[in-house]
């Protein structure tokens, strides 16, 4: 499994337990537009769109394949992990 796979995997889990949601609110010109919010990514709320043809075959995965290639170009970034003591 390549790096670009194992990233769109844990983005799933991290959609299937909760620590990523996402809201729909706008069909428009082919595309799905979505408010992302989560705690894992330095911009804990922002927008998106998919082609809506990608979030008809499954909206979850639509979202994590589109997450993973913005986190693969660097448009957002993971938080940096924080020890706690």
């Amino acid at each position: 499994m390549n790096e670009t796979a194992m990233l769109k995997q844990a983005i799933g889990a991290m959609l299937m337990t909760g620590a990523i949601e996402f809201e729909a609110y706008s069909w428009c010109f082919g595309y799905v537009d979505m408010k992302i919010c989560t705690k894992v990514f330095t911009d804990e709320e922002f927008v998106m769109s998919v082609k809506e043809d990608d979030w008809n075959g499954g909206p979850a995965a639509s979202v994590a394949a589109y997450l993973t290639e913005i986190v693969m170009d660097g448009e957002i970034a993971f938080r940096p992990v924080q020890e706690q003591h």
